[in-house]
């Protein structure tokens, strides 16, 4: 956005309390052919006059000059129009050079001029007086002269009454008017040395009565000075007493409720064709909290009557602060807008008190700021019209005491930001495993984009996110990676400005890594009488054994061995798992344990008769698995099934040993038989009752035909 220029002299604003006791008469340059009291508004029109212009009143931009050229505020943006009421408007004028002639006052001398509309209601009127405070310059010389004018815009051609101040009451044609010259003050008239400083300002109020009154003030370098006041005496309990930007109406006379810094020809409405010329302007408004550039302007007034030729306007900047400038240099330009709501930062801070001061400058700057000018603020926030870059925002108490600090990134259009006390809590110690990574967390009070910078031994590796915007309050994830133990010191710096940042040490102890593991078991049948125990043989040699609960989580070394209890009881009964036991320890992991009661069980068989046949096999349940065994002593699942073989081993199609009872339940230790019975398989042909065992029971049979199950006497 335009060029960059050097802030060489910054504002500083310093109201005075006692108003000096000023003379009534004025000697203006007398030896010029121009009206040294009077700058005439320009013709209004009555057409417009008091029209209300629902989207905007109409401005005369792509027009040529001559016209007041600098800077102005019309309430008109690209978003529509708005309306700006304040108590205050101040203009900034820095003056580097300039040449200009007027032919028509064959003079040398130019106007700055800050004008603005005072709008008050009474009696159910509104009324609308047009405030001048001007500078007369003096382009060859360098002579300057204060004057004010107050010209009526209520209607079209309306006179001015009933004012009281240092000046008097004058007639234009047919109008009247008010005017005073600033003679023999501090700075008025003297001659300036260039480069200088020219400030304007106008605030408005209303005293006990209610009337409204105007004051008019100058700075050239000889401090603020309040030359003019004047009280409107015919009005008693004014309401809505305040400077009106509108850019949704005309004046009474048809002209604009705008404000607008410009460079004019001589007083008396006359024209001056620029020669050379570098000046800059910022205008400003006192927003209920601090002074605000406009943040919609435009390179031409509209308002006064004096105008300029060959002036070419456009915008420029600090590049310290980012204040908006409009740069006057000799060349041709048309009416348009030098930067608008859209291409501007409108920043709003909240500063958490309610007054004192703050700085907001160009943050590539550092800290501490290339300045210190030290800008007011009042009733709780701040809103400020720059241009968009990154701004390093520093608050100050009544006391000037550093009391909140934020970062603001570049940003068009409105961005909003709170400030805080700027403060990093880092933990100053943290115990981590070789090998193993560590997250810690860095607790952060800003406002904006942070930087953080980590410095940290080659045996330790991180990992953390740079830059981070916190709003507020904010914590950083910094995670270590150490590959080596012993103790160590890692800096942590985190900046928000250059040059504002905090470097917290950070102790960090890398130990053997340890391993979380995980021991659990669980019962099948009746609870344990007493708790596995669970053996550890560390990697310095130390052993400890210390009871298992049903889930227990340790922190171990690699290579410790562990040996848990496989079996507890005795004698017949025991509880027993079948899982490993035992191992060492290499990384995180869980072990579980399933222990089951069991029956110590003898598996025993008897046979009732013969000879040739083989050992029954017997399945049962062991450790939840269905085992095979032949007779003998085993551990069983207590309460599980077994099965013995139906028949033995030998039997055939003619003779078999068979068991009817051949399956059942553990219920308890002990022996468990079965009983097999040698049976025939025999062909019975009688024609009485046969009487024989059959299957192990008493039949009697009387039949022709084959038997099976003929047991043998």
């Amino acid at each position: 956005m335009g060029q960059k220029l050097l802030l060489s002299l910054l504002l500083s604003l310093l109201i005075l309390s006692v108003m000096p006791n000023l003379p009534n008469a004025y000697n203006a340059v007398t030896k010029n052919s121009f009206h040294p009291l009077v700058d005439v508004p320009a013709k209004g029109n009555l057409a417009l006059a008091n029209k209300f212009q629902p989207n905007g009143v109409t401005l005369p931009l792509g027009e040529n000059e001559p016209a007041p050229m600098g800077i102005a505020d019309y309430g008109i943006g690209p978003n529509g129009p708005y309306i700006i009421r304040t108590n205050e408007f101040l203009g900034h004028i820095y003056l580097k050079r300039l040449l200009a002639y007027s032919s028509q006052a064959n003079s040398y001398w130019v106007t700055f001029q800050l004008n603005v509309v005072l709008s008050y209601q009474y009696n159910g009127n509104t009324y609308s007086l047009w405030l001048q405070d001007v500078a007369v310059y003096n382009t060859i010389n360098h002579s300057i002269i204060f004057i004010d004018n107050i010209w009526n815009f209520t209607s079209y051609n309306a006179n001015v009454t009933c004012l009281k101040g240092n000046g008097h009451i004058y007639s234009w044609g047919s109008t009247t008017y008010y005017a005073y010259a600033a003679c023999n003050y501090p700075g008025s008239p003297t001659t300036l040395s260039l480069p200088a400083t020219i400030c304007l300002l106008i605030n408005v109020s209303t005293n006990v009565a209610g009337q409204p009154v105007i004051q008019f003030w100058y700075d050239d370098g000889y401090g603020w000075i309040n030359y003019d006041t004047v009280v409107v005496t015919n009005v008693y309990d004014a309401s809505n007493v305040y400077i009106l930007v509108d850019g949704y109406q005309y004046t009474g006379n048809g002209l604009y409720y705008d404000a607008e810094l410009v460079l004019a020809g001589p007083p008396g409405g006359y024209c001056a064709y620029v020669y050379n010329s570098s000046v800059y302007m910022m205008l400003m408004y006192f927003n209920g909290h601090n002074l605000q550039e406009v943040t919609n302007a435009y390179n031409f007034g509209s308002d006064t009557g004096e105008t300029v030729n060959n002036v070419k306007v456009s915008c420029y900047y600090y590049i310290y602060c980012g204040l908006l400038l409009a740069g006057l240099h000799a060349g041709y330009d048309t009416l348009h807008g030098l930067w608008n709501q859209n291409t501007v930062m409108t920043l709003q801070i909240n500063p958490g008190i309610s007054q004192g001061y703050f700085i907001v400058y160009n943050k590539s700057y550092g800290y501490p700021p290339p300045y210190n000018n030290f800008m007011p603020f009042t009733n709780g926030y701040i809103n400020l019209t720059l241009v968009p870059m990154d701004y390093a925002v520093l608050i100050y108490n009544s006391q000037y005491q550093l009391v909140g600090e934020a970062e603001v990134p570049a940003t068009y259009g409105f961005i909003s930001t709170g400030v805080t006390q700027f403060e990093v809590f880092a933990p100053p110690s943290v115990t981590m495993q070789e090998g193993i990574q560590k997250t810690i967390y860095i607790t952060i009070d800003a406002y904006g984009d942070v930087n953080i910078y980590v410095r940290a031994p080659p045996s330790i590796t991180y990992v953390v996110q740079s830059p981070v915007y916190i709003y507020g309050v904010g914590t950083v994830a910094l995670t270590l990676n150490a590959s080596s133990m012993g103790l160590y010191t890692i800096c942590v710096t985190v900046c928000l400005i250059p040059g504002l940042y905090q470097t917290d040490t950070i102790s960090v102890c890398v130990r053997q890594p340890l391993y979380y593991v995980t021991f659990s078991y669980n019962v099948i049948g009746q609870q344990l009488p007493q708790s596995p125990s669970i053996t550890f043989e560390f990697p310095n040699g130390t052993i400890t054994t210390i009871p298992l609960t049903s889930s227990l989580t340790l922190l171990l070394p690699p290579g410790t061995i562990y040996n848990v209890q496989g079996i507890i009881g005795s004698g017949e009964i025991r509880w027993a798992t079948e899982n490993t036991t035992s191992g060492v320890i290499y990384c995180s992991k869980t072990l579980y344990f399933i222990y089951y009661e069991q029956y110590l069980v003898t598996f025993t068989y008897k046979v009732q008769g013969g000879t040739g046949y083989g050992e029954p096999t017997i399945q049962y349940v062991s450790f939840g698995n269905i085992e095979t065994t032949y007779p003998g002593t085993v551990w069983a699942d207590a309460d599980s099934h077994y099965v013995y073989s139906q028949t033995l081993p030998g039997s055939n199609s003619q003779e078999r040993w068979i068991a009817n009872s051949y399956s059942g339940v553990v219920t308890s230790p002990g022996t468990i038989c079965v009983y097999y019975y040698n049976q025939y398989y025999v062909t019975v042909n009688s024609p009485i009752n046969v009487y024989a065992l059959v299957n192990g029971v008493n039949t009697r049979s009387r039949l022709v035909g084959t038997v099976r199950g003929l047991r043998c006497r």
